[in-house]
């Protein structure tokens, strides 16, 4: 029987496994380190290089360890049921070209990877109520967005952020008794936080209170005005054509790229290193967050206030 969506270990570029390596997928540790199993000099530097990953603290699943070759890569190559389902469009990724990214970025989020696993394995994909043709190269990349895609999803779904201007504690604070709340734990700058309350509402801005950090400040700042206001019209779209169900929550933040932008996706992938992976936490993009987003020195006040603070 042919392999769903004509996905095989064999098409993987060794850049493509090294990408997936470095994002603590152990099917490609052990299928990379089997591809150089006759070519010492590069094994030697790929061990080299996946003690550096474990030493940062990406971790590799030693279960793998006790399956054969042919297992691995089946856990590679076969897509979940769950990920079937998701969009097209959710194959979006950095790793493509603009035109690749374009083009799946055009595809309504009703279109699902399942229902062109035929067009994928053939290498014929065409949508065409959106008007959209790709060719054998796209298919082959979208093949590797699906493996990736899989993956990912199947990683815990949890957003984790370092450097958080709330602490896990602060937030439940912030939950439970508001601005008030906050104010009362606060140490000093009172009269600044004060300001900055004023300026914000507890219902309309809780996703900026819960997802502020150092990253995405440091990331945020070095965008331009027409960066900014291109991702935050991007989260708008998505938002008013009821393209990001709650149901997407866990996508990849890649899922906000937007051709009719001309946005740049190597302005999501920065924020995607900070932690911000999954749609979810791209609800700091609000509209209803941007002047606090743009407010001088509100991520440095919360951060020193409220980051390590505990009950």
């Amino acid at each position: 029987m042919p392999v769903e969506f004509g996905l095989s270990q064999t098409d993987i570029s060794d850049k493509q496994f090294l990408y997936l390596l470095k994002n603590g997928n152990t099917s490609a540790k052990i299928l990379l380190l089997e591809r150089y199993r006759n070519k010492p000099t590069k094994r030697i530097k790929l061990q080299r290089l996946i003690r550096q990953l474990e030493d940062s603290g990406v971790k590799y699943n030693k279960f793998y360890e006790d399956l054969s070759t042919h297992q691995v890569a089946a856990i590679l190559i076969t897509p979940k049921a769950a990920t079937k389902k998701l969009p097209i469009r959710s194959l979006i990724h950095p790793t493509h070209n603009n035109s690749l990214n374009d083009k799946l970025s055009k595809v309504w989020w009703e279109e699902k990877i399942c229902d062109y696993e035929r067009s994928i394995r053939y290498k014929s994909l065409s949508i065409k109520e959106d008007k959209v043709d790709f060719t054998s190269a796209d298919v082959k990349k979208i093949r590797f967005a699906i493996m990736w895609l899989n993956y990912f999803m199947t990683q815990k779904s949890k957003t984790v952020i370092k450097d958080s201007c709330l602490s896990k504690d602060a937030r439940l604070v912030f939950l439970e008794k508001g601005f008030d709340g906050l104010y009362k734990i606060a140490k000093s700058d009172k009269r600044i936080l004060k300001k900055y309350f004023l300026k914000s509402d507890e219902i309309i801005n809780k996703s900026f209170y819960e997802l502020a950090s150092l990253n995405f400040r440091d990331v945020w700042l070095n965008y331009t005005y027409r960066d900014k206001q291109k991702i935050m019209k991007a989260y708008q779209n998505l938002i008013l054509e009821e393209q990001a169900p709650n149901s997407y929550k866990k996508l990849p933040i890649y899922y906000l790229y937007n051709s009719s932008f001309n946005m740049d996706i190597n302005k999501l992938t920065k924020l995607f290193n900070m932690g911000y992976q999954r749609m979810e936490s791209a609800e700091i993009l609000r509209k209803e967050n941007e002047t606090l987003l743009n407010e001088d020195g509100i991520f440095d006040t919360l951060y020193n206030q409220f980051s390590r603070y505990k009950y």
